[in-house]
């Protein structure tokens, strides 16, 4: 699976998921908490938690990412909901994809090291228009670095 963000632009972000023929496209606000969320619901995975959800707004939708876990496979769904047209708020789901922690959540965490590295400090926060949630990465890239069956996995 490969993720990739954008650069920010005026509060907005590009996100891509992509997984063999299977892609997602969001252009979602990079305000609202977005990245904070995802950190969060990777870290979640991480821990061993049944579900976390990383919500992305974009207009007029928003786009969850669900992550899943059972004891053999993580399950990541992207569900698209339309939450501004009151006849119709109805999700589609997008995209489905199974795997171990490694092949779900670590492309994520990847992509996240790179937009980090490519837009640093104060050129974020005028692009994005909101603060990157650095030490709360920080301290979830520790917590990854300590795990032996990650360590080689992850490319810092």
């Amino acid at each position: 699976m490969k993720v990739r963000f954008g650069l920010p632009e005026h509060g907005w972000i590009a996100l891509t998921i992509e997984n063999g023929s299977l892609k997602a496209c969001i252009d979602a606000d990079s305000r609202f908490e977005a990245f904070d969320e995802l950190i969060e619901a990777l870290r979640s995975m991480h821990s061993g938690e049944e579900n976390a959800v990383a919500t992305w707004y974009e207009e007029p939708n928003l786009t969850e990412l669900h992550f899943q876990q059972t004891p053999e496979k993580i399950q990541l769904s992207c569900v698209n909901t339309r939450i501004y047209d009151l006849a119709d708020q109805s999700s589609d789901q997008s995209f489905v994809v199974e795997g171990r922690y490694g092949e779900i959540c670590l492309p994520f965490v990847q992509a996240l090291l790179v937009l980090r590295k490519a837009v640093a400090g104060k050129r974020w926060l005028k692009l994005a228009q909101d603060d990157f949630p650095e030490d709360e990465f920080q301290e979830f890239l520790e917590l990854l670095k300590a795990d032996p069956e990650l360590e080689l996995q992850l490319k810092m």
